[in-house]
């Protein structure tokens, strides 16, 4: 059983790659947003960090608003969470499991995938202004399509054929070939999130009505598509064609990146085959299915009971979820020459969790979708070990971004080991923080004030916005942006550090 790795989910995941990194640019370049809000020690809270922990995941009801109150009660809590993390120091409970230095690393190592993409493909890729003029044209446009998808090629060679020499009409071929009583239609515009072959398909050159384009190979089928008309929305005013120009811009800057890192790891991973053993591969399919077939409910229960950072504020540090001893020594793999047993897979996966490219998995397509997710972890780890060979492992972004969930792990780990001395169970999440947690915070505000700066000029400029949203990756193996906002304090004052107007 070989498989040849490929860059196919390159191009998929990508785009969530580049929000996050553009993201974290903003974070640290030397721009407004680098202007550092608070110093505690040796750390930094920066404008752009703020407002990304903020609003990258729901605030609790007490902190949600815009207000100043509440935009306190904010960076007390970024706040508190660093003290919080010192004060857990770097020999604990926590800190002494091996999946916590897994999970670290994971999060490191993915952050240099992300590095890796920016500095061989995307910080290179900006388009000339001939060919943003070219798609600005078409670029208003709202398409009408119908499509229908064929899986078979040479099924789907012919009748792109038959459909070329008029033999057969687009509706007759779609009502022989599939039982369905309408064919299915979608509107497409420029900054629709569809898979790029579609993009590029409906958006690289001029269309005409009725249109049968070349079939496209999307999600596993030959996807044909026959455009019906489309609406076209007029650029007018000069913010309009700006908005239009660098959204052209940018789109064509993340098509160019994107085909140039699928050929930079197209060469990184040339001649290597994946080579499945088959018995293994049977075996461990069967001990996992039960898990990831199952309902989101259930899953989510089993989660709870794997965590080492307790409660739902930091992101999950599992062990293995399924018990694979009986075949931890089989063989299940070979990869350049080297033989991956069970427990190498497991081992490699408390750094990557496995990302399915199908998100509805089902029986009959798990063990194909499970080969497909080991395949793109071996294609991550190869990735990986180019990063490190260029020195991304030390670059400043990696280096905060890991620091910024070692913090909250060990922020999270430290409330959870004080409520652990709590009495009175019966306190409610409120009480908690009330009774508990403020006091501690506040003595914890006191005892390293000296070594605290808090940028209030700037700080008073910051607007947030009192919409809950999670900002994710889907694709990635570590799909939370930031960590989740934690739930350490409701201190709604700034009468501790040093004050800077």
């Amino acid at each position: 059983m070989v498989i040849t790795i490929k860059n196919n989910m390159i191009s998929k995941s990508l785009f969530i790659i580049l929000i996050f990194f553009t993201s974290n640019i903003n974070l640290f370049s030397q721009t407004d947003a680098d202007v550092i809000i608070a110093k505690i020690g040796n750390k930094t809270i920066t404008k752009m960090e703020f407002m990304n922990r903020a609003e990258f995941t729901p605030r609790p009801d007490y902190c949600r608003l815009d207000n100043y109150i509440h935009k306190k009660i904010v960076l007390n809590t970024l706040i508190a969470e660093k003290l919080m993390a010192a004060e857990a120091g770097e020999n604990n409970e926590l800190t002494n499991t091996p999946q916590y230095a897994a999970y670290l690393t994971g999060r490191k190592e993915q952050a240099m995938r992300q590095i890796h993409y920016y500095e061989k493909a995307f910080i290179n890729s900006k388009p000339d202004s001939a060919s943003i003029s070219k798609i600005y044209s078409i670029a208003g446009r709202t398409y009408n399509i119908s499509y229908f998808r064929i899986k078979d090629s040479s099924q789907a060679h012919q009748v792109f054929e038959d459909l070329l020499n008029s033999k057969i009409s687009f509706d007759s071929l779609f009502f022989a070939l599939l039982p369905a009583d309408t064919i299915p239609t979608k509107q497409i515009s420029y900054l629709n999130l569809e898979l790029p072959v579609i993009h590029k398909a409906l958006f690289s050159n001029e269309l005409i009505k009725n249109e049968i384009l070349v079939p496209v190979y999307a999600d596993d089928s030959y996807l044909f598509i026959r455009v019906d008309g489309w609406t076209d929305r007029v650029a007018l005013s000069e913010k309009d064609k700006d908005h239009r120009w660098r959204s052209v811009y940018n789109k064509l800057t993340e098509d160019n990146a994107i085909a140039t890192y699928e050929n930079y790891v197209a060469e990184i991973m040339r001649g290597k085959n994946v080579n499945f053993n088959y018995d293994t591969f049977k075996k461990l399919v069967e001990i996992t299915a039960p898990y990831f077939l199952q309902s989101s409910t259930n899953k989510k229960g089993l989660l709870n009971n794997s965590l080492w950072t307790p409660g739902s504020e930091g992101e999950v540090i599992i062990d293995n979820l399924y018990d694979v001893d009986d075949i931890k020594s089989w063989d299940l793999l070979t990869i350049d020459g080297e033989i991956w047993t069970v427990e190498k897979l497991m081992d490699e996966l408390k750094k990557h969790p496995l990302v399915f490219r199908k998100k509805e998995l089902i029986k009959k397509n798990f063990a194909g979708q499970m080969k497909l997710a080991i395949v793109d972890l071996i294609r991550d780890k190869y990735i990986t070990q180019d990063a490190y060979k260029y020195g991304f492992d030390d670059h400043p972004l990696v280096l905060k971004n890991v620091s910024l969930w070692k913090d909250n792990l060990l922020a999270i780990f430290q409330k959870f080991t004080i409520l652990e001395s709590v009495e009175d169970c019966s306190l409610n999440r409120m009480e908690v923080i009330d009774k508990v947690m403020n006091p501690y915070v506040r003595e914890l505000q006191k005892r390293y004030s000296n070594t605290i700066k808090i940028n209030i000029k700037e700080f008073e400029k910051i607007k947030l916005t009192s919409l809950d949203m999670i900002t994710l990756q889907p694709d990635q193996a570590f799909p939370f942006i930031v960590p989740l906002f934690p739930e350490l304090t409701t201190i709604n004052k700034l009468d501790y550090g040093e004050v800077i107007n």
